[in-house]
């Protein structure tokens, strides 16, 4: 059975629709993460300010403007979401107690506070620059099939994205009482396909 362009136009669509909801929420749900365990908001921008364009970047080398290399970006993206949250809550196990007790005992150790504090964060920028550098490869690899499959029209596939980003956060929004993190997460690494 062949496959029309229309029908590869439309799967790509939902595959860019998809692709922003997913990494979108998975985002809103690292933000709020890393809002629990202290970290600034400043510091989220500046992963998803160094990590996007690094992987649009990478993206340039490692994979091609098709299908194939798209789906291979689409896989990149869910193995580096697990290999982030897993880590995360390696890391909130471990270190939470610790982080917890040099806040609220800062007169007993000052230094030990900041350094586990730098530890900290740099664990943390270890554990997310994967995920946003995925992301903005898979985004730029994405927009390059889009232009393609959508007659080079760069304002429907910046619609597809944005509302898919939307939809994310309206999703969550809603349903955040019910359903809690984890299964945002979940949820968000499944969607991509």
């Amino acid at each position: 059975m062949k496959i029309s362009r229309s029908e590869t136009r439309y799967s790509v669509i939902v595959s860019l629709l998809l692709l922003s909801f997913g990494a979108g929420l998975f985002s809103i749900c690292i933000f709020k993460l890393l809002g629990f365990l202290i970290i600034p908001t400043s510091f989220f921008i500046i992963l998803l300010l160094f990590g996007m364009p690094l992987g649009g970047l990478l993206s340039l080398k490692f994979f091609t403007n098709n299908t194939r290399g798209f789906m291979k970006s689409l896989t990149l993206l869910q193995i580096t979401m697990v290999f982030s949250i897993l880590i995360t809550f390696l890391c909130i196990r471990v270190s939470t107690p610790w982080l917890f007790y040099c806040i609220l005992q800062p007169s007993k150790i000052f230094l030990p506070t900041i350094v586990v504090v730098t530890l900290f964060i740099i664990m943390q920028s270890i554990m997310f620059i994967p995920f946003f550098a995925a992301y903005g490869a898979c985004e730029f690899v994405g927009y390059q099939l889009g232009m393609k499959f959508l007659h080079q029209k760069s304002s429907i596939v910046y619609a597809i994205y944005l509302f898919g980003l939307t939809a994310a956060f309206v999703f969550l929004r809603g349903l955040l009482g019910t359903l809690g993190i984890i299964h945002f997460i979940i949820i968000s690494i499944l969607v991509i396909i």
